[in-house]
């Protein structure tokens, strides 16, 4: 009985730590940008192109070897051949810390090995040169380890051309003595998931018997929730001290003169500068707190906006 218990006790426990087990495998931040697995059946794939040295041995939708699915692409083997598949234009202009690349593939390269399979990055658009090569199959390898004919994952890092929009090309270069058959599959390009966020901006401040500021959201999705504030401090000893709080219940995005909105300070008395700020904040937004900062001079009840001091210009506007 006591054995049956403990059994239970340590199943129990290793249940109850499988979640965090599985968390710490699943990259749920990652957001995949480019997925080739060839399955729509065409070759090229929509938006991919190729080039061929030979009409006939060039790459093929194939279905006898497949990591995953029922397709992939292949190049056979036959006499002299240069075959290229190239990728679609691929951005990497966006805000990412990190890209990178998978692709399954799989060959046999025989003890004579001049043929090789290369990968190019091409980020200025001049075609593929071969000081753009990032991994050569034969060169970087050892010739041995492609002697099982099992599929093999290959990963990069993408992250030194962040920055750019790339073109990626898998070329097969052989004179149909040195590879077999070779199969490619499952492409993906992973970078950080980007969540869309709201930019809250304050525009133009109005003078006058209450301070007025334009409230704008400039991000990629509505805000919600926007809370606000206008102090105005100063005068003759400090006499002047007023503040008016308030919230926005939503702001649309994109911050168009339409989706302006005006907010506005409570009433103030006194005489002399006074500062001015104004802050938006919201928890949706990127960031989540902006101020904008002024100066006005208040006399009795009107503040007017400061232009220069010392200077033959009035000091009002």
């Amino acid at each position: 009985m006591k054995k049956i218990i403990l059994v239970l006790i340590v199943c129990t426990m290793v249940i109850h730590s499988l979640p965090g087990l599985m968390a710490s495998e699943t990259r749920s931040l990652d957001a995949i940008i480019v997925n080739e697995g060839f399955e729509a059946g065409g070759m090229p794939p929509v938006g991919w192109t190729k080039t061929s040295y030979s009409s006939s041995r060039t790459w093929k939708i194939a279905t006898d070897q497949v990591h995953s699915g029922t397709k992939s692409a292949m190049v056979p083997i036959g006499g002299s051949q240069d075959e290229k598949l190239i990728s679609p234009l691929i951005d990497l202009t966006p805000a990412y810390d990190y890209a990178h690349l998978s692709f399954w593939c799989q060959t046999y390269i025989m003890s004579s090995h001049d043929g090789s399979v290369k990968l190019y990055v091409d980020t200025v658009g001049d075609g593929f040169q071969e000081d753009e090569v990032i991994w050569d199959m034969v060169a970087d390898e050892d010739y041995l380890e492609w002697q099982d004919y099992a599929w093999k994952e290959k990963t990069f890092d993408l992250t030194p051309f962040l920055g750019s929009s790339i073109y990626i090309q898998w070329r097969y270069e052989d004179d149909g003595s040195d590879l077999r058959s070779f199969y490619l599959d499952d492409i993906t390009i992973t970078v950080p998931q980007v969540t869309p966020k709201t930019t809250l901006a304050v525009g133009k401040i109005g003078y006058g018997s209450q301070i007025t500021a334009e409230v704008k959201n400039t991000g990629e999705i509505p805000a919600e929730n926007i809370e606000w504030t206008i102090e105005i401090e100063g005068g003759m000893q400090g006499g002047i001290q007023s503040v008016a709080t308030g919230e926005l219940e939503k702001l649309k995005r994109g911050g168009h003169a339409d989706d302006t909105t005006f907010i506005g300070s409570g009433s103030f008395f006194g005489l002399g500068m006074v500062d001015i700020t104004v802050t938006v904040s919201s928890t949706d937004a990127d960031p989540e707190t902006v101020t904008r900062t002024a100066k006005g001079f208040v006399i009795l009840s009107r503040c007017y906006p400061m232009i220069r001091l010392f200077t033959n210009q009035s000091i009002f506007s």
